[in-house]
């Protein structure tokens, strides 16, 4: 598990979590990979128990994820970069037609070729290759912001995006949407309450973990079809992060 915070970075298992200093910035947050985002908008990956800067791109950089061969990085401004060979990259500009106020990149997930970016106003959409153009796979409906129990921020509008070939999965103020088909078509699930849904994680058995607002963590075998939450022992309610444990299928961690 990975966890940043104003003091540095801890990598380790819980209860056994090491200091990984960053320099000086805080670091305001960790993508996959890990990678590391700091509050001067310089990104970091770990390498060899250390963390190699990579500078930024100039923008402000929100989210992050680190693939084998690039890092893919958002910005505030709803642009996506890319770095490799030691260059940073810009991709083609994201489709019009959403709120600029919370154009901010929320979410990236990589899986094979395929890339899959969130902005606060919608999406998912996807790209191939060097990202030179965008597909708009958005969910049948984008977070809503501004009125009475919508969500306040781009963060709350959507809290969690994973891809695992053709699976993804987006969780959101809305609530849970799972598709079987890289986005294409997309199946809801109702049953778990709007603007209950935060972290959001998935083990390497395909169960996937969403961290709920008073509700614990809720799990689904059975792609969103049903849900269980499995709560015995876990003492907060309002859980922000769901880690699945690496290698083991039946264990996960739950951040408050």
């Amino acid at each position: 598990v990975v966890i940043a915070g104003a003091g540095g970075i801890w990598v380790g298992l819980p209860g056994e979590l090491l200091t990984k200093e960053y320099g000086e910035q805080p670091i305001v947050r960790v993508g996959e990979g890990p990678v590391a985002i700091a509050a001067d908008g310089t990104v970091a990956t770990a390498q060899d128990g250390s963390w190699q800067s990579l500078g930024g791109p100039g923008v402000a950089v929100t989210a992050a994820f680190a693939a084998p061969d690039a890092v893919w990085v958002g910005g505030v401004d709803g642009s996506v970069w890319t770095f490799a060979a030691g260059t940073w990259t810009a991709c083609a500009a994201l489709p019009d037609g959403g709120d600029p106020a919370y154009a901010d990149i929320v979410e990236i997930a990589v899986t094979g070729d395929a890339v899959f970016v969130l902005p606060g106003w919608g999406g998912p959409f996807h790209a191939t290759g060097a990202c030179g153009e965008w597909d708009d796979r958005s969910t049948p409906e984008p977070p809503a912001y501004g009125g009475f129990g919508d969500a306040m921020s781009s963060r709350q509008g959507w809290t969690g995006l994973v891809a695992d070939k053709d699976e993804l999965v987006v969780t959101g103020w809305e609530g849970v949407y799972r598709s079987a088909d890289a986005g294409r078509t997309w199946n809801y699930s109702p049953t778990i309450p709007t603007n209950h849904t935060r972290g959001l994680g998935w083990t390497e058995a395909g169960t996937v973990l969403i961290g709920g607002y008073a509700a614990g963590v809720i799990r689904t075998d059975d792609a969103a079809r049903s849900f269980d939450a499995p709560n015995h022992g876990l003492t907060a309610s309002n859980v922000q992060r769901v880690l699945a444990a690496p290698g083991d299928a039946e264990a996960a961690w739950a951040i408050s």
